[in-house]
């Protein structure tokens, strides 16, 4: 069944903080809580329209009791992205998770599917998204069973390795 997506609202961001808190302690089986405080101020601020990069946005989709159930982050992409890009009008998915009990559902691939549309409509002309080392076993091949092309290994500022994945519109 297709769940609604809509956008995040202040409300939903205990949720999404849950769900964070959920996938890195799954992924880094201990919880650096500053990294969570941060992802939760970081939505806050821009389902509060008091972050800087106005293009930044999260989405939600919910279950039938309408709780939420996974977020996804999109953005115009960012600087260290962009020189995997090979178009002039790259969008940038900087967040997608979903809860554990509802992964394998379809929901991600519906929030995949929702992003591309919306990207086209706004003439964004690729997609670009980094994944984390931590979750090549659980969503790299998903993001290559939806059409991603992995690109490289790229490494921040704070050393953490991420893969870098690439949809043409």
């Amino acid at each position: 069944m297709l769940k609604a997506i809509k956008s995040a609202n202040k409300e939903d961001v205990v949720k999404i903080e849950k769900i964070i808190l959920q996938v890195i302690s799954d992924a880094h089986k201990k919880v650096d809580s500053k990294i969570v405080k941060k992802y939760k101020e970081s939505v806050l601020r821009v389902v509060e329209k008091k972050e800087p990069d106005t293009s930044q946005h999260y989405v939600v989709t919910r279950n039938d009791d309408k709780e939420v159930i996974g977020y996804l982050g999109h953005r115009k992409c960012t600087k260290a992205l962009l020189s995997f890009t090979y178009t002039a009008q790259p969008l940038e998915i900087n967040a997608l998770y979903v809860e554990k009990e509802e992964q394998n559902k379809g929901i991600g691939n519906q929030m995949i599917q929702y992003i591309r549309v919306q990207a086209g409509e706004k003439r964004y002309t690729e997609i670009i998204l980094r994944s984390g080392i931590e979750f090549k076993e659980s969503s790299w091949g998903f993001y290559e069973h939806l059409g991603f092309e992995y690109l490289d290994m790229v490494t921040d500022e704070d050393e953490h390795e991420y893969a870098v994945f690439r949809y043409r519109l």
